[in-house]
């Protein structure tokens, strides 16, 4: 493989990409709401009333559900400073996964069927670039800026969540290791999940949109883990995080083999016309 002819596909890649502003959209407003607004805005009520029906009330009840293992990293906090342990650091897990997913959405769908529709895959066809580095330009492509965007939301969020909860925890405290794991490689992973999917799919379909619909499949059950955290059937602590990566590393080994499988020259131009 030519890494140079690779990244040369890239970066043409990417100039399209960012002449799209539903693409940017994309990639930044997620992690604008998650690393800013919505810790403002939960943190905001402290310290805490927790009357039943009120934002203290709701989270006392999540860290009276937690499993015993995580409530233990509770010990000795006082209830102010249990409020924004519990939240900063277990609750808003599941947004920075959700946001990585989204916006891989975006920038596999966008990108690629833009190329379908323009015809510049024709050209790319008839080319000297490789099946492999076709591949490989197309998977860095859409997956390296919604990574990046995510690790920017995250390191906004950790100046944001210290800088506010300093009063109240007297410290820093955020983040955990868990979260470094998280962000290291289950984001990564993420991505390449949503846009090897989208990528796999994406010739059969007409529009970005459509495109869309199939890597929000990933979407949606990180939605589902979010929902299911709030009720209390799970937790994204240090386990979950554990399983989730080893889930997801082995999905995403399976879609590297249907990709591979697909982006070979001979099929790509059976399925253009």
């Amino acid at each position: 493989m030519d890494l140079e002819r690779c990244l040369a596909l890239v970066g043409k890649d990417l100039r399209v990409l960012t002449r799209s502003r539903s693409v940017l959209g994309s990639v930044v407003a997620p992690a604008l709401v998650v690393s800013v607004l919505l810790p403002l805005l939960v943190l905001s009520h402290t310290p805490l009333a927790t009357a039943p029906g009120t934002p203290g009330g709701w989270i006392a009840g999540f860290i009276d559900r937690m499993p015993e293992a995580l409530r233990r990293g509770l010990a000795g906090l006082s209830d102010d400073q249990a409020f924004v342990y519990a939240v900063t650091v277990y609750y808003f897990l599941p947004f920075f996964l959700i946001s990585v997913a989204s916006s891989a959405v975006a920038t596999a769908a966008e990108g690629f069927i833009q190329e379908k529709t323009w015809g510049t895959l024709d050209s790319l066809l008839y080319s000297p670039v490789t099946d492999l580095e076709l591949l490989v330009a197309k998977i860095l492509t859409c997956t390296v800026p919604p990574v990046l965007a995510t690790w920017f939301s995250f390191a906004v969020y950790a100046i944001v969540i210290n800088a506010r909860a300093w009063p109240i925890m007297g410290g820093f405290f955020f983040p955990p290791p868990f979260w470094l794991v998280a962000m290291g490689v289950l984001v990564p992973l993420l991505g390449l999940t949503v846009t090897l999917l989208t990528l796999i799919v994406a010739l059969r379909l007409r529009s970005s949109q459509d495109a869309a619909q199939v890597g929000n499949l990933v979407v949606i059950p990180l939605v589902a883990l979010f929902f299911g955290q709030a009720m209390g059937y799970w937790y994204a602590g240090p386990a979950l995080v554990a399983r989730l990566v080893l889930a997801v590393a082995a999905a995403d080994l399976a879609l590297l083999l249907v990709a591979r499988w697909t982006f070979v020259r001979h099929r790509l131009a059976e399925r253009l016309y």
